[in-house]
């Protein structure tokens, strides 16, 4: 019985217990809901963050396969393996590969010596023809030389023929030109006076034509045509005077005389005869070599375009479709090898020796050894906040009381849907390397998005929303007033960036309704 009471007794002592401390709780919430809650504006640095969630990534990885199908006869690496650019990891059976390699570079080289062949023949003809080319050239420079030189000279034999061996019949032939008298046909003695009277102006005008012509690109049809009328006329007028020299009396003039007369013209006739027929020759010698130069051009063109010329163009074709045969065979053949794309760690291996692949398989994957970044997906209602060159505070899960520098490097401008939700593919450097940091570890980020100076800001629940506008009760000589107040940021301690409405010193309360 005495047992049963001291129960009951003890039982009553923890209820009285239970009730006081109630009370007193009741006592106390009471006397809060009625306090005032009051807070002073300071400055201080305000700090806005964004924390998201991210994973550690390799700097660079490549994830890598056969470009062809076959079978793996040859698998260099493990995984943890250290490698090289350029290092073969894997390679497929190319029996078949380097079959075709051999068969289409020896048809390469078929074909090349066959357009060896063709070429040279080609090429012989070609040069022969051109050889020939040079030659007419040659030629004709020769014949424009001669014909310039002729052109020339025909003038000078014209007035020397005229003035130094006909005018021996002459008197005052430099004057009023007329020939010394002679009995019989007066009508030869006028057509005579009339014609040597007329040559001073036909000399100053062919003098003249002759004197604008500075290579063989001036003479025209009009200059030949000129010469050959004035060597006619000069020849006609030397047979008058041939003719006149007949009729001078030897009794009369004297033997000496008639003798001197018939030997200034006929040496005056043979020096225009032969220069007639050295005009001739050099104009006809002219005209072949254009003429045959012309037709010598004409054979190298033909012969440019000729059947042997597209022959050159038809075997050249047939080699380059080779060299395109060798070049598929050869990337076959590549296809069939796998290769570091740069220096890395080989991190999965997906194959053995002897199994066959597909092409396009993932069969090694490779990263950049020691270089890492973070990539966090960052929601869409944060990513505003957040830019290049944000600084940012990592921890591991691995290591929780451990702090990682690093900075946002690059945010993607395009926008990926993630359970649901629109992010923006985020990647964060880290400032050092660290042996601790792991492929593939999972992090906290927190990334510093402002951080302003001497700023002031308030607790969330200091503010109050009225007409979606913001306000603070401030209290101001011992009156409470509510003041509108311009907000920024928040931090991560529910603590609002006040922008304009409140100074230092200002005391803010607490709106407990």
């Amino acid at each position: 019985m005495k047992n049963i009471f001291k129960k009951i007794t003890s039982k009553k002592r923890y209820i009285i217990i239970i009730v006081v401390l109630v009370a007193a709780l009741i006592f106390v919430l009471k006397g809060d809901r009625n306090s005032v809650e009051k807070h002073t504006i300071s400055e201080q640095t305000f700090v806005q963050e964004t924390r998201v969630a991210g994973q550690v990534n390799a700097e660079e990885e490549a994830l890598l396969g056969f470009a062809s199908s076959g079978r793996v006869i040859d698998l260099l690496v493990n995984i943890g393996d250290t490698v090289k650019e350029g290092q073969v990891l894997a390679r497929l059976d190319q029996s078949s590969a380097s079959a075709s390699v051999a068969l289409a570079q020896a048809n390469v080289s078929y074909e090349s010596a066959k357009l060896n062949d063709v070429i040279s023949n080609t090429q012989e003809e070609l040069n022969t023809q051109k050889n020939i080319v040079s030659v007419k050239e040659n030629d004709l420079k020769i014949s424009e030389d001669k014909i310039l030189q002729e052109i020339r000279e025909s003038l000078r034999v014209s007035e020397d023929a005229v003035r130094l061996k006909a005018d021996v019949l002459f008197e005052d032939p430099e004057g009023f030109a007329k020939i010394r008298p002679f009995s019989g046909n007066p009508d030869l003695k006028d057509d005579i006076n009339k014609e040597r009277r007329d040559f001073d102006n036909l000399f100053k005008k062919w003098s003249k034509d002759l004197f604008e012509i500075d290579d063989v690109l001036d003479i025209t049809d009009e200059i030949i045509l000129i010469t050959e009328d004035n060597l006619d006329r000069v020849a006609n007028y030397i047979d008058l005077l041939v003719l006149a020299v007949s009729y001078y009396d030897a009794e009369t003039v004297g033997q000496s005389t008639v003798a001197a007369y018939k030997s200034g013209i006929s040496i005056a006739r043979t020096g225009l005869d032969s220069q007639i027929s050295d005009f001739s020759s050099a104009l006809n010698s002219y005209r072949s070599d254009i003429n045959e130069l012309d037709s010598e051009r004409n054979k190298l063109n033909i012969l440019i375009s000729s059947s042997a010329t597209s022959d050159l163009n038809a075997q050249q074709a047939r080699l380059v479709a080779e060299q395109a045969r060798l070049s598929d065979a050869k990337t076959l053949m590549s296809d069939a090898v796998i290769v570091a794309p740069f220096d890395g760690l080989v991190v999965e291996r997906n194959i053995e020796e002897g199994e066959t692949v597909l092409a396009g398989d993932i069969i090694i994957s490779v990263v950049t050894e020691g270089e890492y970044k973070l990539e966090s997906y960052i929601p869409e209602v944060f990513i505003g906040d957040v830019s290049e060159g944000d600084i940012a505070r990592v921890i591991f899960e691995s290591y929780p009381q451990q702090v990682f520098d690093g900075s946002v490097v690059f945010v993607e401008p395009k926008q990926t849907e993630r359970d649901g939700i629109s992010t923006y593919k985020t990647t964060l450097s880290f400032d050092a390397k660290d042996t601790l940091i792991r492929l593939g570890m999972t992090v906290d980020i927190t990334i510093v998005t402002k951080e302003v100076e001497n700023a002031i800001s308030i607790p969330s629940d200091f503010v109050i929303i009225n007409n979606a506008k913001t306000h603070a009760l401030v209290e101001r000589n011992g009156e409470v007033e509510e003041v509108e107040i311009l907000l920024g940021g928040i931090d991560p301690n529910n603590n609002q960036e006040v922008l304009d409405g409140l100074s230092v010193g200002d005391v803010v309360i607490k709106n407990n309704e």
